[in-house]
């Protein structure tokens, strides 16, 4: 049964897997699971993502995609594949996740139409 290594970037110890017994729906799943189920339409793409590289169908093999094993034994020896994927996150109505990354601190709500400090009650304060 040949075996391949699946790493995930925030991963410290690579996945094995065999890739006759495996399908690109599982890796599909695992990917989605790692965020916690708030993507979708993830696409998977073999080494850099090109079209010519898009992985599917979704119930295939990874042994019919191309990725090839090695029989189970010394993990060193195990063939290693990149695998990039890209995704839609979820449509959700959170502020925080709506917010625009780039605006995320606007000092003109701590202007007063004055030119001194002002207290929290509201009243300018003294100098």
């Amino acid at each position: 049964m040949g075996r391949v290594l699946f790493q995930y970037m925030s991963d410290h110890s690579p996945h094995s897997v065999p890739v006759a017994e495996t399908r690109l729906a599982n890796v599909y799943d695992r990917i989605v699971g790692r965020h916690g189920g708030s993507i979708s339409e993830v696409s998977i793409y073999r080494d850099q993502r090109f079209e010519s590289n898009l992985l599917q169908p979704l119930g295939a093999y990874l042994v019919d995609l191309g990725l090839e094993g090695v029989p189970e034994g010394d993990p060193t020896t195990y063939p290693e594949y990149e695998l990039v994927y890209d995704f839609v996150p979820q449509n959700v109505e959170c502020p925080l996740l709506l917010s625009n990354p780039f605006n995320t601190y606007d000092s003109s709500i701590f202007e007063t139409q004055g030119s001194g400090p002002v207290d929290p009650k509201g009243a300018k304060a003294k100098r």
